[in-house]
């Protein structure tokens, strides 16, 4: 079936005057549709790794952009992949004003940037198909879909609106080039893949994708086609390689061999079926869906998944016959999507809405040639009249019914209370988001909630680590140390890598006076993540001020302390506390003097007279040169 893309003669526009007014009018409308989401002020399950404490966002520095750059293999602050484009971005809206209870700024950053890729979304359909109409239908049909709320209103998810903008654009650059050709396109498009890359990993298909648009709708596929995507997919290897390591290092993933055929199988099934379900019905939208149990086909909606599988590819190869559009549409889908689609184990969840955003271009491009099929199919001026009316009712309708409901899932964004009770009653048996509800309920001063969250999430899964380290803190916190010390062992038993179990067990052993013990998992926290401030300022603390002489180290608690003030850009005043005693230590006690001065100012000018009241006789004590342990 072919189509001729071209628009009604006489137009009162020319197309590029018309695709900008167009492209301008369907971004206002996403942006009032997703205007809710500023004021959103709730946190879901990973955003405290970004802000509320994360020192390299927290302190906007080039030395913080340096560090973030340069950790490559193993990221420090956040655990995962390298994502040094996005770190710098929460970074940047940090030093504009964002902070935990104003999370205004990093909305308004996730809002400009998919506003941007709805015009580019617009502007890729266009170049593809060349009818401006449909190109902006299509456009406002992602913009305001309801799986995109959580890409502006889920701080966190500032990656896949970022890499998806370098993503879109790599395409278009790339259309581009195939239409003009020249080595100035082709590095460009280069370029904005690793940028892509660098926001986010799950770009690493796009030269597939780039693949499949020569072979429809650019029909230009051919073995010089193959050769010249070859930088790409080198390119692609290398950040891979990066991408698995640090995120092996950091987090853990679960290769395609250790899951087995017959699981991989069922998840892709179910995978399959759920993302196209959500795409076309966006009901009972959350930011966790946990995995079927049992996961097999014993289980109904398993069963169901791995039939509508069989009869979809059953459809698209009977449609191969008349049509390249279908199945390039779908394997585009597939492609973009299979990093995150559960062959690799990555998550606790079976699937996430985040993951649809960039495939979703292979549905938009079969939406796009529905359309012009409407568009442009018609023996006589009325028929092709009626066929566009109809093209913008139905569209039109789908609009509004996304508006609707795209609107309605931002209620559930506008507190974390909200959002922590939506989420628990759509996974009430999931321990992820019982961890997720015990966090909420910290924040908000109910402890004995979520203590109950937290014992549920073990109940639930014994061998699930975070959760015992969380348990433990709140034993900790009651006063409870030997329960609390029992939560960490166990967690490290389970995970001997979590860097927040040795450091949580430290702090126990420190306050039950196990001062080796405690300087032991200091260590081993400080090791699997050499850039923690609280971590290093904690061993410099100990090293400087033990009763114990064994114990005591002070060029090493210099040493460790001066590099925690370093990443906390020295405004951090218990740290400069720790490096003031570290001075003290070594006999430095004029610098002893003038950094504990530092951190009188700042609790000074945060309120706190009573630590620089404290601050103060420590002050007293370093100017009649006598260390810390001296006054214990």
């Amino acid at each position: 079936m072919q189509f001729v893309a071209k628009e009604l003669n006489h137009k009162p526009f020319r197309p590029t005057v018309l695709l900008c007014g167009l492209a301008a009018a369907v971004c206002v409308i996403v942006a009032i549709t997703h205007w809710p989401g500023l004021s959103a002020q709730a946190l879901s399950l990973d955003d405290n790794e970004y802000i509320g404490g994360n020192p390299l966002i927290e302190n906007p520095s080039w030395a913080s952009v340096k560090q973030i750059i340069t950790e490559i293999l193993e990221p420090s602050t956040v655990p995962g992949s390298y994502t040094p484009l996005t770190m710098i971005s929460h970074m940047l809206d940090y030093a504009m004003g964002g902070r935990l209870n104003n999370l205004r700024p990093f909305h308004r950053t996730s809002l400009i940037l998919h506003v941007a890729n709805t015009a580019l979304v617009i502007l890729l359909v266009y170049q593809l198909f060349g009818s401006v109409w449909p190109a902006a239908m299509v456009g406002l049909l992602f913009g305001i879909h309801p799986l995109t709320v959580g890409r502006v209103a889920w701080v966190s998810d500032r990656k896949t609106v970022l890499s998806a903008f370098f993503a879109l654009w790599c395409l278009i650059i790339y259309v581009h080039y195939t239409q003009k050709r020249g080595w100035a396109s082709y590095s460009i498009c280069l370029l904005l893949y690793v940028l892509s890359l660098l926001s986010k990993p799950s770009g690493l298909p796009l030269p597939a994708v780039m693949l499949l648009l020569d072979y429809w709708p650019l029909r230009r596929l051919g073995w010089r086609m193959i050769w010249e995507k070859v930088p790409f997919f080198a390119t692609g290897a290398i950040l891979f390689i990066i991408a698995y390591i640090s995120f092996n290092r950091t987090a853990i993933i679960v290769p395609m061999r250790e899951q087995g055929i017959r699981q991989t199988s069922m998840i892709l099934c179910h995978n399959i079926i759920f993302y196209l379900y959500k795409t076309f019905w966006p009901m009972n939208l959350t930011v966790f869906y946990p995995f079927p149990k049992p996961l097999s086909v014993s289980n109904p909606k398993v069963l169901a998944s791995v039939i509508g599988t069989c009869v979809l590819v059953l459809v698209l190869l009977v449609s191969w016959h008349w049509t390249r559009a279908l199945v390039t549409g779908w394997l585009i889908f597939f492609l973009a999507i299979f990093p995150t689609i559960g062959a690799i184990g990555f998550t606790d969840a079976i699937a996430a809405n985040r993951f649809l955003y960039l495939p979703s271009i292979g549905f938009l491009l079969v939406l796009s040639w529905i359309l012009i099929w409407f568009w442009q199919s018609g023996e006589v001026r009325g028929r092709l009249k009626l066929r566009r009316n109809t093209a913008f009712a139905v569209v039109a309708i789908l609009a509004v019914l996304e508006i609707i409901s795209t609107r309605s899932y931002l209620v559930y964004w506008q507190d974390t209370e909200s959002h922590r009770k939506y989420v628990s009653k759509l996974a009430p048996d999931s321990a992820m988001i019982h961890e997720f509800a015990g966090l909420a309920l910290v924040k908000e001063g109910k402890d004995e909630e979520a203590i109950f969250h937290f014992s549920e999430a073990i109940r639930l899964e014994p061998l699930y680590h975070r959760p015992y380290v969380n348990f433990g803190v709140m034993m900790a916190k009651r006063g409870d140390l030997d329960e609390a010390i029992a939560h960490f062992v166990k967690a490290i038993q389970l995970k001997p890598n979590n860097d927040k179990a040795h450091h949580n067990l430290a702090n126990a052993l420190y306050s039950k006076g196990k001062i080796g013990g405690a300087i032991q998992h200091f260590r081993e926290s400080i090791r699997l993540r050499p850039n923690s401030p609280k971590a290093l300022s904690r061993l410099a603390w100990i090293l400087a001020t033990s009763r114990d002489a064994k114990y005591r180290n002070g060029t090493e608690a210099v040493w460790l302390a001066k590099r925690a003030c370093e990443l906390t850009n020295y405004k951090e005043p218990e740290i400069l506390n720790a490096l003031a005693a570290a001075y003290a230590e070594i006999g430095e006690y004029r610098e002893a003097v003038r950094t504990i001065q530092k951190a009188i100012d700042l609790f000074l000018s945060r309120g706190n007279q009573k630590r620089a009241a404290e601050m103060a006789r420590l002050q007293t004590l370093y100017k009649t040169e006598q260390p810390y342990h001296t006054n214990q």
